[in-house]
């Protein structure tokens, strides 16, 4: 009876050692890889989660530009530039024509301004106030001689008979150019002198079309200005319906009142204004104005423009 317990108990004791050199093995193997776990499973989890960021069916941030492939990047496009308006551009850019005006013309003389008129505003009524309404795009106001027009096509035409020789043609050739001045790239002008016949400026190679108000336009035309003489009769009609075939918004009409106007000449010329085209005059004498109507007074009413007297004998000789 020894022999078989004996054997029992050298198989129990086997038994148990080998559990516990498994257990052993088992728990030191588990260790060893929880370690090598906690060291190199954080590198791991990263690549897993930085995949599955990339593979997300999510779109992307706009916020984050990592996150954008080269194809989800959309190709530029280059933003077509915007143009300064031609009235923003003259008011920021120095004017070459105003440093030329004290070299073209002579210096105003005080009396060559123009009076109070009946009929028409005084040169206080048509100087500049404050306050103004803000003038549309691509519109100027321009004065000369106690007149002021609105308007994009400017026309001057200017009596250059053998009465305003001497003081008066100066006075109008000082008083033109500096009204040059207030005339932008973005506005047009034409100028006609007249006696019997009409001299144009040509500024279009013969084409007879309106010069825009660019620097070289008007150092131009100031020299053209300065070469008109005095004489011969006066013939306005022709003038005048030369004026208006340039279909221009303001026309400053200057002449004497020595051989006036018909009233059909003067209704045809209200006519042909037809609403659209605002005549100022400015009316030439000798002496103080005497306050009675004439053509000029009523040319002005009639198309909505202004009227202004200058005492010609006030002016320098």
């Amino acid at each position: 009876m020894l022999a078989p317990i004996t054997d029992r108990r050298t198989r129990t004791l086997a038994w148990a050692t080998s559990l516990a050199v498994h257990s052993m093995l088992s728990a030191g193997a588990f260790w060893a890889g929880a370690q090598g776990g906690t060291e190199a499973g954080g590198d791991s989890e990263s690549r897993e989660i930085g995949i599955v960021l990339r593979e997300s069916s999510l779109p992307p941030s706009p916020f984050e530009s990592d996150s954008l492939s080269d194809a989800d990047v959309p190709t530029p496009v280059e933003a077509t530039p915007i143009e300064t308006a031609p009235t923003e551009a003259a008011s920021l850019a120095p004017s070459a024509f105003s440093d030329l005006l004290e070299q073209l013309v002579e210096p105003k003389d005080p009396g060559a301004g123009p009076k109070a008129s009946a009929g028409g505003p005084s040169a206080a009524a048509s100087a500049p106030s404050g306050g103004r309404p803000k003038l549309p795009i691509g519109k100027a106001r321009v004065e000369f001689l106690g007149v002021e027009g609105v308007g994009s096509r400017f026309v001057y035409v200017l009596d250059r008979s053998i009465s305003m020789q001497g003081a008066p043609l100066r006075a109008v050739k000082t008083h033109l150019i500096a009204s040059l001045e207030g005339i932008g790239p973005a506005q047009q002008f034409h100028i006609l002198f007249f006696n019997s016949r009409t001299s144009s400026l040509d500024l279009t190679g013969g084409q007879r079309r309106v010069a825009y108000g660019t620097d070289e336009n008007k150092t131009r035309a100031a020299k053209f200005v300065l070469s008109v003489n005095a004489d011969g009769g006066t013939v306005r009609e022709t003038a005048l319906e030369e004026a208006f075939a340039f279909r221009p918004d303001v026309i400053f009409f200057l002449t004497d009142v020595d051989t006036p106007m018909t009233a059909g000449q003067l209704a045809e010329a209200i006519a042909d204004a037809a609403g659209s085209v605002a005549i100022h005059t400015i009316e030439f004498g000798k002496g103080p104005s005497d306050g009675r109507r004439n053509f000029l007074v009523e040319l002005a009413e009639g198309t909505g423009g202004q009227h202004a007297y200058v005492d010609t004998s006030m002016l320098s000789r």
